[in-house]
């Protein structure tokens, strides 16, 4: 008796259905790519940008740091105040009125202040405040433009650089004068001044 035969495969004879490419992560159309471009340029333009902003105004940041200083000795009557030159005069100093010794506008110290706020007071905080819109105007802005200006000249500069006119007609007059001879406060309250020499630090351009 012959043997049976086996029965065949059933599944023998499908056909693999053919699975389609995997999807590209990249744009399929040029508009997209175009798009993808000028979003990652951009990217890199603004944080260009940003750098160069954040390191062209370092000046700015430092002259607002020790305006607040300058402020917090005005407001409390044992606070310290940076850049102003004590009684002590040296005759000898390469600085016109400042001692070798306390020239901390010059050289970053900084300076201990009387227990109180009278009229030297007063008058010591607008020639550091005078020395202070010197010496950024210098960091901001060309030396020859600057460094020769006084008088009307002066504020008249600090007027065009900012767009406004209290420095030749409000509280800005005080500083008419170098910043190391500042006219004389008389005790007057500086807080216009102080509000104008932070508003000049910040806003000041060519």
């Amino acid at each position: 008796m012959a043997e049976a035969a086996p029965p065949s495969d059933p599944l023998a004879g499908l056909i693999d259905i053919p699975l389609p490419p995997p999807v590209s992560l990249l744009p399929q159309t040029w508009p997209s790519r175009i798009a993808i471009v000028l979003v990652v340029a951009g990217l890199i333009a603004g944080l260009w940008w940003f750098v160069r902003w954040w390191r062209a105004n370092r000046y700015r940041r430092a002259a607002l740091a020790e305006l607040a200083a300058i402020e917090r000795m005005y407001s409390s009557p044992s606070a310290v105040i940076p850049g102003e030159p004590l009684e002590r005069r040296d005759p000898g100093s390469k600085y016109p009125g400042i001692s070798q010794t306390d020239t901390a506008g010059v050289h970053g110290s900084r300076l201990s202040r009387p227990a109180a706020l009278g009229r030297d007071d007063s008058q010591e905080a607008t020639s550091a405040l005078a020395l202070l819109v010197r010496r950024t105007a210098l960091a901001a802005f060309p030396r020859q433009e600057v460094a020769s200006l006084a008088g009307p000249a002066w504020l008249a500069f600090l007027d065009r650089s900012y767009g406004g006119h209290e420095f030749s007609q409000g509280s800005g007059q005080v500083l008419s004068l170098s910043p190391y001879e500042p006219q004389r406060a008389g005790g007057a309250d500086l807080r216009p001044l102080i509000d104008l020499v932070r508003r000049w630090i910040r806003t000041h351009h060519d």
